[in-house]
């Protein structure tokens, strides 16, 4: 059986900018013998090996992380020093699925999962954090050439990006994996946390999401990932804002497939969907602001505002930035985490807010 990702992958390893971590963050090292008088004051010891204490992860999202981990684990370091460790002296072995897409620069979702290793062997579910989860490496998955893109541990192998995301996918399917989503009316959990796997794999590497399918044959059930990728789409920004689309599509029907996620409102009045492929036909204008969901006919923007939106400098930009649309005549409607897990709110707060913009148009 042939593995059908090698283009895809070569395409986004063409366009592949290398995280700033896999420079940033120093190797784990050996214990030195003696009195351990000499250590550096950047390491820290770990289970017999001098660990870079920037790898040591805080303890509230290490706590939040193994209340969502299927089997409660608790992982204190960050994912590219695990798996720089599993792999110390195992050269038969290369980082896969969550560990991989790590490697690779997804920026959400593999903090908490398992370290997780193609190699030889039987299959292999992690029971601790110092275990790994093991993909045997037979069928489709040992054809695939591995890579080497650490510069810090030169040697260590790494699956493609495509091969990654369908190990992951596999892993989530099954219940090796998960964490805790909003609920969605008519969709499982496990069909939302999907959705935000494939939406934020699409948005890193700019692939389009209905390409996965095809590229995916013999490593995922071709069916439900084709029905899958209807629900998805390369513009959210965060796990967060695919929840939040979610929602919107089955709380307001066909208004909400009409929103455009990450929608460009320029200063003429003028929008744009760059992440999308739909430029802008006239002269160029200042951009005012680009919403996470927008509806051009309405003039309704929703934001998600997660934690980050409470730093000063982040609340006085979206100030200017609501203040940018309303001058424009756009209702602009910023919602929290608590709006997604009440959807009873959220219901009223959204038709609410199409109901206003409505009548806006109308008077």
């Amino acid at each position: 059986m042939p593995y059908y990702g090698g283009e895809l992958d070569r395409r986004i390893r063409d366009a592949w900018v290398r995280p700033n971590a896999l420079s940033d963050l120093p190797a784990p090292l050996p214990l030195p013998p003696g009195d351990n008088a000499g250590i550096p004051d950047r390491y820290i010891i770990h289970n017999g090996l001098l660990v870079p204490r920037a790898a040591v992860r805080e303890p509230r999202p290490v706590a939040l992380g193994a209340h969502g981990h299927p089997r409660g684990i608790s992982y204190d370091l960050d994912p590219l020093t695990r798996i720089r460790i599993a792999l110390l002296g195992h050269r038969d072995r290369a980082a896969a699925a969550w560990s991989a897409l790590h490697v690779w620069g997804l920026p959400y979702l593999c903090a908490d999962a398992d370290t997780c290793v193609l190699s030889g062997g039987r299959p292999v579910v992690a029971s601790g954090p110092e275990e790994v989860t093991r993909v045997r490496r037979q069928g489709v998955q040992a054809t695939v050439a591995t890579f080497r893109p650490d510069p810090v541990v030169r040697d260590m192998a790494v699956v493609p990006p495509v091969q990654a995301l369908l190990q992951a996918l596999r892993m989530l399917w099954r219940g090796t994996h998960d964490w805790y989503t909003p609920p969605v009316a008519g969709t499982q959990r496990r069909e939302v946390a999907a959705v935000q796997l494939i939406d934020s794999f699409c948005g890193t590497f700019g692939v389009d999401p209905v390409e996965l399918p095809a590229a995916g044959r013999f490593l995922f059930d071709s069916p439900t990932l084709q029905r899958l990728v209807r629900s998805c789409d390369r513009g959210a920004e965060s796990p967060m804002e695919t929840v939040l689309r979610l929602l919107a599509v089955d709380l307001l029907g066909q208004t909400g497939r009409e929103l455009v996620p990450q929608l460009v409102i320029h200063r003429d009045g003028g929008v744009s969907d760059p992440v999308h492929g739909v430029p802008r036909t006239d002269a160029a204008s200042p951009v005012v602001a680009r919403v996470d969901l927008g509806h051009p006919g309405l003039k309704l923007a929703l934001q998600y505002d997660g934690e980050g939106h409470l730093a000063k400098e982040r609340r006085d930009r979206d100030a200017r930035v609501n203040t940018g649309l309303a001058n424009l005549g756009w209702h602009t409607l910023r919602l929290t985490y608590g709006h997604l897990t009440d959807p009873v709110e959220l219901g009223r707060v959204l038709h609410d807010g199409v109901a206003l913009c409505r009548e806006r148009l109308s008077s």
